[in-house]
């Protein structure tokens, strides 16, 4: 598991500008791992997550089913723990997840999302009575961890219940699908990057990249976000 931090952040910054303290700090240590002899699964947690990602898998070498990084779940157990609290279902019940970069052009998979198979808008509109206001909950859930962060100073709860949670489903050979940063190779219309996706793990790493069929508006954020990925995996020092 791979959590350093070139520091704490300032007022106004977001996730991507940590990225050259820690892209340097990781450019020391993962060629010292290999040189070790490491061939196990890498699972990052460092921000920015999915450049980070991405950095480890090419200094590392190993295929891509081996390094993972937390991405969009943490993202995605606010969503469903929002939807869950205002609708009064647990959150295990709501199929509901982010897709995209861990940061903020991430967005919801709004044509994806129901309570077993019936639309989280139906839902919402006979629970509540009310029209549910899609961009406000996807921007709620966006920035939430920094209103997190600008009340204590860190994050440490939620990041390690997802970091909990991925190794469990590893370890155990679940086949269970998270949307987690996985390097794509096609998927989606996106090649050589890291990008929050629904993947299935397995003891092995990822064992398959779940590719949905998205919205037209929902494949141009995607593509938008892996276009701001791939632009700062281009700043790496």
């Amino acid at each position: 598991m791979i959590t350093v931090s070139g520091g704490p952040l300032k007022p106004g910054q977001t996730r991507l500008d940590e990225l050259n303290n820690t892209a340097k700090i990781v450019k020391n240590i993962i060629p010292q791992m290999m040189a070790g002899g490491f061939n196990g699964i890498f699972l990052i947690a460092t921000n920015p997550c999915d450049i980070i990602t991405w950095q480890v898998w090419t200094l590392s070498g190993l295929p891509r089913n081996q390094v993972i990084g937390t991405g969009v779940w943490l993202d995605t157990t606010r969503l469903r723990r929002a939807l869950g609290q205002k609708l009064d279902i647990g959150a295990q019940s709501i199929d509901a997840f982010i897709l995209g970069e861990h940061g903020d052009t991430q967005f919801p998979v709004w044509s994806h999302s129901s309570v077993y198979g019936s639309p989280i808008g139906d839902v919402w509109q006979r629970r509540t009575g009310e029209t549910l206001d899609y961009a406000q909950l996807a921007e709620d859930v966006r920035t939430q961890g920094f209103k997190i962060y600008g009340g204590k100073g860190c994050t440490e709860f939620g990041i390690a219940g997802t970091i909990a949670e991925i190794c469990r489903n590893i370890f155990t050979g679940s086949h269970r699908a998270l949307a987690i940063s996985c390097i794509l190779e096609g998927e989606y219309g996106v090649h050589n990057v890291a990008i929050g996706v629904p993947a299935v793990l397995a003891q092995t790493g990822v064992q398959q990249v779940i590719e949905l069929h998205l919205a037209d508006d929902e494949l141009e954020k995607f593509r938008h976000s892996a276009a701001v990925i791939q632009a700062n995996i281009a700043r790496l020092p």
